[in-house]
Protein backbone atom coordinates (compact mmCIF):
# COMPACT_ATOMS: atom_id res chain seq x y z
CA UNK A 1 0.00 0.00 0.00
CA UNK A 2 1.46 2.99 -1.09
CA UNK A 3 2.00 6.04 1.55
CA UNK A 4 -0.62 8.45 0.15
CA UNK A 5 -3.08 5.39 0.48
CA UNK A 6 -2.30 4.80 4.15
CA UNK A 7 -2.68 8.36 4.74
CA UNK A 8 -6.25 8.14 3.32
CA UNK A 9 -7.18 5.50 4.98
CA UNK A 10 -5.57 6.68 8.22
CA UNK A 11 -7.66 9.98 7.45
CA UNK A 12 -11.44 8.07 7.04
CA UNK A 13 -10.66 6.17 9.67
CA UNK A 14 -10.72 9.19 12.58
CA UNK A 15 -13.35 10.73 10.47
CA UNK A 16 -15.55 7.42 11.46
CA UNK A 17 -14.28 7.49 14.85
CA UNK A 18 -14.90 10.82 15.19
CA UNK A 19 -18.49 10.33 13.96
CA UNK A 20 -19.13 7.05 16.41
CA UNK A 21 -17.75 8.80 19.19
CA UNK A 22 -20.37 12.10 18.39
CA UNK A 23 -22.92 9.46 18.68
CA UNK A 24 -21.93 7.87 21.85
CA UNK A 25 -21.86 11.59 23.33
CA UNK A 26 -25.17 12.21 22.73
CA UNK A 27 -26.53 9.06 23.54
CA UNK A 28 -24.66 8.95 26.87
CA UNK A 29 -26.33 12.87 27.57
CA UNK A 30 -29.16 11.64 26.44
CA UNK A 31 -30.33 8.28 28.27
CA UNK A 32 -27.74 9.10 31.34
CA UNK A 33 -27.09 12.73 31.31
CA UNK A 34 -23.59 12.52 31.05
CA UNK A 35 -21.17 15.11 29.09
CA UNK A 36 -17.11 13.90 29.00
CA UNK A 37 -14.87 16.86 29.71
CA UNK A 38 -11.91 14.79 28.87
CA UNK A 39 -12.89 13.70 25.48
CA UNK A 40 -9.33 11.84 25.55
CA UNK A 41 -10.84 9.16 28.07
CA UNK A 42 -13.45 8.37 25.99
CA UNK A 43 -11.82 7.72 23.23
CA UNK A 44 -9.33 5.63 25.10
CA UNK A 45 -12.07 3.19 26.28
CA UNK A 46 -13.07 2.30 22.74
CA UNK A 47 -9.24 1.20 21.91
CA UNK A 48 -8.49 -1.65 21.97
CA UNK A 49 -4.78 -3.38 21.85
CA UNK A 50 -4.43 -4.57 18.50
CA UNK A 51 -4.84 -0.88 17.89
CA UNK A 52 -1.64 0.22 18.96
CA UNK A 53 -0.07 -2.00 16.38
CA UNK A 54 -0.54 0.61 13.92
CA UNK A 55 -0.83 3.68 16.17
CA UNK A 56 2.32 3.19 18.37
CA UNK A 57 1.34 6.72 20.89
CA UNK A 58 -2.36 5.75 21.17
CA UNK A 59 -3.06 4.22 24.82
CA UNK A 60 -5.58 0.87 24.97
CA UNK A 61 -8.67 0.50 27.30
CA UNK A 62 -7.28 -2.11 29.48
CA UNK A 63 -6.44 -0.13 32.35
CA UNK A 64 -9.65 1.91 32.42
CA UNK A 65 -11.09 -1.67 32.11
CA UNK A 66 -9.40 -2.61 35.54
CA UNK A 67 -10.62 0.57 37.43
CA UNK A 68 -14.10 0.16 35.86
CA UNK A 69 -14.47 -3.48 36.99
CA UNK A 70 -13.98 -2.71 40.62
CA UNK A 71 -16.59 0.47 40.02
CA UNK A 72 -19.39 -1.59 38.54
CA UNK A 73 -18.75 -3.77 41.45
CA UNK A 74 -18.91 -1.50 43.83
CA UNK A 75 -22.36 0.27 42.35
CA UNK A 76 -24.04 -3.04 41.57
CA UNK A 77 -23.16 -3.96 45.27
CA UNK A 78 -24.84 -0.87 46.74
CA UNK A 79 -27.88 -1.17 44.55
CA UNK A 80 -28.61 -4.60 45.06
CA UNK A 81 -27.59 -4.36 49.30
CA UNK A 82 -30.33 -1.25 49.38
CA UNK A 83 -33.07 -3.24 47.37
CA UNK A 84 -32.62 -6.08 49.49
CA UNK A 85 -32.46 -5.20 52.73
CA UNK A 86 -33.22 -8.89 54.40
CA UNK A 87 -30.78 -10.45 52.08
CA UNK A 88 -27.16 -12.38 53.47
CA UNK A 89 -24.31 -12.05 51.67
CA UNK A 90 -24.38 -15.22 49.95
CA UNK A 91 -27.59 -14.28 48.35
CA UNK A 92 -26.33 -10.60 47.53
CA UNK A 93 -23.05 -12.33 46.36
CA UNK A 94 -25.48 -14.90 43.72
CA UNK A 95 -27.23 -11.93 42.57
CA UNK A 96 -24.22 -9.59 41.74
CA UNK A 97 -22.66 -12.30 40.15
CA UNK A 98 -24.05 -12.72 36.96
CA UNK A 99 -25.14 -8.72 36.83
CA UNK A 100 -21.72 -8.13 36.05
CA UNK A 101 -20.72 -11.18 34.25
CA UNK A 102 -19.64 -11.08 30.65
CA UNK A 103 -22.73 -12.06 28.98
CA UNK A 104 -24.86 -9.64 30.84
CA UNK A 105 -22.35 -6.63 30.02
CA UNK A 106 -22.38 -7.90 26.53
CA UNK A 107 -26.07 -7.01 26.33
CA UNK A 108 -25.47 -2.81 26.20
CA UNK A 109 -23.99 -3.72 22.53
CA UNK A 110 -28.08 -3.38 21.88
CA UNK A 111 -28.05 0.35 22.82
CA UNK A 112 -24.94 1.80 22.29
CA UNK A 113 -23.45 -0.71 19.24
CA UNK A 114 -20.11 -0.49 20.62
CA UNK A 115 -18.33 -2.93 18.15
CA UNK A 116 -19.31 0.04 15.36
CA UNK A 117 -17.01 2.36 17.49
CA UNK A 118 -14.63 0.26 18.91
CA UNK A 119 -10.81 0.84 17.49
CA UNK A 120 -8.89 -2.41 16.53
CA UNK A 121 -6.06 -3.49 14.30
CA UNK A 122 -6.85 -2.99 10.08
CA UNK A 123 -6.91 -6.27 10.04
CA UNK A 124 -9.70 -7.29 12.30
CA UNK A 125 -13.25 -7.59 11.41
CA UNK A 126 -16.37 -6.66 12.97
CA UNK A 127 -17.31 -10.52 13.04
CA UNK A 128 -14.51 -10.77 15.36
CA UNK A 129 -15.23 -8.53 17.83
CA UNK A 130 -16.44 -11.00 20.78
CA UNK A 131 -18.60 -10.53 23.35
CA UNK A 132 -16.15 -10.43 26.01
CA UNK A 133 -14.21 -7.36 23.97
CA UNK A 134 -17.72 -5.66 24.04
CA UNK A 135 -17.80 -6.20 27.75
CA UNK A 136 -14.07 -5.15 28.33
CA UNK A 137 -15.26 -1.70 26.67
CA UNK A 138 -18.17 -1.53 29.29
CA UNK A 139 -16.08 -2.01 32.27
CA UNK A 140 -13.34 0.69 30.67
CA UNK A 141 -15.90 3.27 30.07
CA UNK A 142 -17.49 3.02 33.31
CA UNK A 143 -13.69 3.69 34.42
CA UNK A 144 -13.54 6.75 32.42
CA UNK A 145 -16.55 8.25 33.45
CA UNK A 146 -15.73 7.33 37.03
CA UNK A 147 -12.13 9.46 36.69
CA UNK A 148 -14.06 12.02 34.35
CA UNK A 149 -17.56 12.55 36.30
CA UNK A 150 -17.48 10.95 39.26
CA UNK A 151 -19.21 8.02 40.91
CA UNK A 152 -22.85 8.99 41.03
CA UNK A 153 -22.33 9.22 36.87
CA UNK A 154 -21.05 6.29 36.83
CA UNK A 155 -23.69 4.75 38.80
CA UNK A 156 -26.09 6.46 36.60
CA UNK A 157 -24.52 4.86 33.72
CA UNK A 158 -24.96 1.83 34.82
CA UNK A 159 -28.45 1.88 35.66
CA UNK A 160 -29.19 3.90 31.87
CA UNK A 161 -27.33 0.32 30.05
CA UNK A 162 -26.50 -2.54 31.93
CA UNK A 163 -29.37 -4.50 32.63
CA UNK A 164 -29.92 -5.17 35.84
CA UNK A 165 -33.62 -6.36 36.74
CA UNK A 166 -34.43 -9.84 35.88
CA UNK A 167 -33.49 -13.09 35.97
CA UNK A 168 -29.98 -15.24 34.95
CA UNK A 169 -29.38 -16.33 31.61
CA UNK A 170 -29.77 -20.26 31.67
CA UNK A 171 -26.28 -20.98 31.53
CA UNK A 172 -25.88 -19.02 34.32
CA UNK A 173 -26.93 -21.75 36.38
CA UNK A 174 -23.35 -23.38 37.56
CA UNK A 175 -22.38 -20.33 39.25
CA UNK A 176 -25.71 -19.96 40.99
CA UNK A 177 -26.06 -23.50 42.15
CA UNK A 178 -22.28 -23.18 43.83
CA UNK A 179 -23.75 -19.61 45.29
CA UNK A 180 -26.63 -21.53 47.22
CA UNK A 181 -24.64 -24.64 48.01
CA UNK A 182 -21.67 -22.36 49.82
CA UNK A 183 -24.82 -20.76 51.80
CA UNK A 184 -26.01 -24.04 52.91
CA UNK A 185 -23.01 -25.52 54.09
CA UNK A 186 -21.94 -21.69 55.83
CA UNK A 187 -18.95 -21.40 53.15
CA UNK A 188 -17.90 -18.19 52.36
CA UNK A 189 -18.72 -17.13 48.44
CA UNK A 190 -16.73 -18.26 46.12
CA UNK A 191 -14.01 -16.07 44.63
CA UNK A 192 -12.76 -16.37 40.72
CA UNK A 193 -9.26 -15.52 39.19
CA UNK A 194 -9.37 -15.45 35.71
CA UNK A 195 -6.68 -15.20 33.15
CA UNK A 196 -6.26 -15.58 29.40
CA UNK A 197 -3.37 -15.94 26.18
CA UNK A 198 -3.71 -15.34 22.98
CA UNK A 199 -5.66 -12.63 21.37
CA UNK A 200 -9.14 -11.53 22.32
CA UNK A 201 -11.12 -13.37 19.67
CA UNK A 202 -9.23 -16.36 19.87
CA UNK A 203 -8.23 -16.58 23.67
CA UNK A 204 -8.06 -19.59 25.78
CA UNK A 205 -9.34 -19.17 29.08
CA UNK A 206 -7.95 -20.35 32.86
CA UNK A 207 -10.66 -19.94 35.48
CA UNK A 208 -9.94 -20.66 39.24
CA UNK A 209 -12.71 -21.05 41.60
CA UNK A 210 -11.46 -20.32 45.32
CA UNK A 211 -14.07 -21.30 48.03
CA UNK A 212 -12.15 -21.62 51.50
CA UNK A 213 -8.95 -23.17 51.07
CA UNK A 214 -10.12 -25.52 48.44
CA UNK A 215 -9.05 -24.54 44.98
CA UNK A 216 -10.27 -25.82 41.16
CA UNK A 217 -9.75 -25.33 37.88
CA UNK A 218 -11.50 -24.82 34.15
CA UNK A 219 -10.87 -24.35 31.13
CA UNK A 220 -12.21 -23.36 28.13
CA UNK A 221 -11.99 -20.66 24.78
CA UNK A 222 -14.71 -18.48 26.34
CA UNK A 223 -14.43 -17.45 29.93
CA UNK A 224 -18.00 -18.36 30.94
CA UNK A 225 -17.04 -22.31 29.63
CA UNK A 226 -14.34 -22.40 31.41
CA UNK A 227 -16.16 -20.30 34.70
CA UNK A 228 -18.74 -22.91 34.06
CA UNK A 229 -16.18 -26.11 34.36
CA UNK A 230 -14.46 -24.44 37.66
CA UNK A 231 -17.91 -24.08 39.44
CA UNK A 232 -18.75 -28.02 38.63
CA UNK A 233 -15.42 -29.13 39.64
CA UNK A 234 -15.94 -26.99 42.68
CA UNK A 235 -19.66 -28.41 43.23
CA UNK A 236 -18.57 -32.27 43.14
CA UNK A 237 -15.38 -31.55 45.28
CA UNK A 238 -17.38 -30.12 48.34
CA UNK A 239 -20.31 -33.06 47.57
CA UNK A 240 -17.38 -35.24 48.49
CA UNK A 241 -16.29 -33.39 51.59
CA UNK A 242 -19.99 -33.17 52.68
CA UNK A 243 -19.94 -37.01 52.17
Amino acid sequence: MSRGSRAADSEMERARFRKEMERLESDLLRDAGLAFGRKELLHQAFQHRSYLKDNKHALSYERLEFLGDRVLELCVSKWLFDQNPDSNEGALSKELAWRVDEANLARVERDLQIRRALRVSRDMGLEEISDKMVADVVEALIGAIYIDVGLDAAWRFIYAFVPLKGRPPADFHSTNQLLETCVGMGLPAPRFNEASEGPDNEAKWMVECVVGNERTIGLGRRKREAKKEACQAMLSLLSGNRD
